[in-house]
């Protein structure tokens, strides 16, 4: 598995010095798909009225969408009173073929992270990545699907490869230093409800 650090950081903007929420993008496949953007102030402000970080129950479309999704990881931390109670909330959207929730519970990075960044926006870049282009992504996503190049590869990878999601989230730091960070998740529908696989 490889190590969570600062080299999956990288600048919001591309090489051209656009920010690149603001373009279209091509898919692994080749197919090119609109992004769909979703702001943080007013998803977030939804999610807070609804009171659903963390709850097991019944999600709206808005807050059950994986950009959304990625939004209830970040407001968990906003709401948790501890790093237990961040990984308890955050433990109720991770995919349930992913080993997610139990990397939380051995690095209190993610905690510390998550409760010092501002969300400035989430965007769906990738759409229904097939077997080959999940494979791929899990190097640089460091995703619990990395166990699966050994046995039960095909049965782990079908469970996020029939509907998936890359969603992109843009960040700043609480105190201004660093500029835009920019954090990417993989998600999969888990029981017809999108879920964190990895970041």
């Amino acid at each position: 598995m490889p190590s969570r650090n600062t080299d999956r950081l990288v600048s919001a903007a591309d090489e051209s010095g656009r920010n690149p929420t603001m373009n279209r993008t091509t898919g692994g496949g080749g197919k090119q798909i609109r992004r769909r953007e979703f702001f943080a102030a007013g998803v977030a402000a939804t999610l807070g009225g609804a009171g659903c970080v963390g709850a097991g129950g019944d999600a709206s479309p808005l807050t059950d969408a994986p950009a959304a999704v990625v939004l209830r990881y970040y407001h968990a931390a906003d709401r948790a009173g501890d790093a237990d109670e961040f990984i308890n909330g955050v433990a109720t959207i991770v995919h349930s073929a992913s080993t997610f929730d139990r990397r939380l519970k051995t690095d209190r990075s993610y905690w510390t992270e998550a409760r010092t960044v501002v969300v400035e926006g989430v965007t769906v870049v990738e759409e229904n990545l097939g077997d080959e282009q999940l494979v791929d992504r899990v190097g640089f996503l460091g995703a619990s699907v990395l166990p699966l190049y050994g046995e039960g590869l095909s049965a782990e990878l079908d469970a996020i490869a029939g509907e998936n999601a890359v969603v992109r989230a843009t960040l700043t730091r609480r105190d201004g230093s660093g500029g835009e960070l920019v954090r990417e998740w993989l998600l999969a529908t888990d029981d017809g409800r999108w879920r964190l696989v990895w970041e």
